[in-house]
């Protein structure tokens, strides 16, 4: 908690540096010494949107309280939504952790197979499929900090649309 009352709360040094009074002693900050990011950000899916419906992503964490398996079912189970027949609408939102510059962060996705080459979202945070057709999918999103370094991780989730009857192998 910085002072203040009738006297300034702060001053700048012939150096250019900002001090600031506050009740447990003082701050001294340099605005000038600004570092770039040299680390690529951290990717999130927040969250996944099937027909306007939040889905359910199997294999994730539970932010309820449950137990979590055991470590070797953990890793043998991988994050993944089912999409029941008739379902084709898919959203994502995505975000990545910047803090130096999170307005800079550029992102690219797709959903394999049906994505050849990477989408490229510039700043945009929402991946949208009008139509997805019965299958096994992956999608992935990836982004660069400022100085144009990559996450080349970033992350994935498993799609699994389900057929109707009259779609699968034995029916037809």
């Amino acid at each position: 908690e910085c002072t203040g009352g009738y006297c300034p709360a702060g001053l700048r040094t012939m150096s250019g540096r900002l001090c600031f009074s506050t009740l447990k002693g003082i701050v001294v900050a340099d605005p000038r010494s600004r570092t770039a990011d040299p680390s690529a950000p951290a990717v999130v899916l927040e969250e996944i949107l099937v027909d306007g419906v939040m889905a359910e992503v199997s294999g994730s964490q539970s932010a309820s309280g449950a137990v979590a398996p055991p470590a070797e079912v953990a890793a043998a189970v991988k994050p993944g939504i089912r999409m029941a027949p008739g379902k084709r609408r898919v959203e994502f939102r995505f975000t990545a952790i910047n803090f130096s510059s999170p307005e800079q962060v550029r992102f690219r996705y797709r959903l394999e197979p049906l994505d050849a080459d990477w989408v490229e979202a510039g700043g945009r945070r929402t991946a949208f499929y009008s139509y997805v057709p019965p299958g096994q999918y992956r999608f992935r999103v990836i982004a660069c900090n400022s100085g144009g370094i990559w996450n080349e991780a970033g992350a994935s989730l498993a799609v699994n649309v389900l057929p109707h009857l009259w779609q699968s192998w034995w029916f037809l």
